[in-house]
């Protein structure tokens, strides 16, 4: 066997190698862990003449008379990391993630808004759970800014 053949063969042998012990680590090994945050911002007001709201309502999270959605956005995250995420309308959030055990993931949030910095918050969110409400913030356009944000 000459020494261009016996290279040949020791690097499809490496490769080989490369592979199975590849295939034998956890996929999050493998690649990144990654969460997607999904944002709505929503107006919501008890007046009854909201344009374009309609009555929804979410008991005990969202008591409004109406609920209209004036903006949306998403960021696909690794764990940990940062991404900012565009809402609308001078909206935004600025989201940091940390890991916690199984499904679940620790995200510090400063939502900013037209004037500056809104709320300043750290939750915990659960891949395909429910929703974390943001709100309380200053009145805008008539109503009370809330932010519903999610983890998938």
């Amino acid at each position: 066997m000459s020494g261009c053949e016996r290279r040949a063969w020791m690097r499809l042998g490496l490769a080989a190698l490369a592979g199975v012990v590849l295939c034998g680590l956890p996929a999050s090994a493998v690649a990144a862990d990654v969460v997607r945050i999904n944002a709505t911002l929503m107006r919501a007001s008890n007046d009854a003449g909201a344009k374009g709201g309609k009555k929804q309502g979410l008991p005990g999270v969202l008591n409004f008379n109406s609920n209209q959605t004036v903006g949306s956005g998403s960021a696909t995250i690794a764990v940990p990391g940062s991404a900012s995420i565009s809402l609308g309308q001078g909206h935004s959030l600025a989201v940091s993630l940390s890991p916690l055990s199984g499904n679940r993931v620790q995200a510090s949030i400063n939502w900013r808004g037209p004037a500056g910095s809104m709320q300043n918050t750290t939750v915990r969110l659960t891949r395909g759970g429910p929703s974390v409400f943001l709100g309380g913030g200053p009145k805008q356009d008539g109503g009370t800014m809330i932010v519903s944000v999610s983890a998938r």
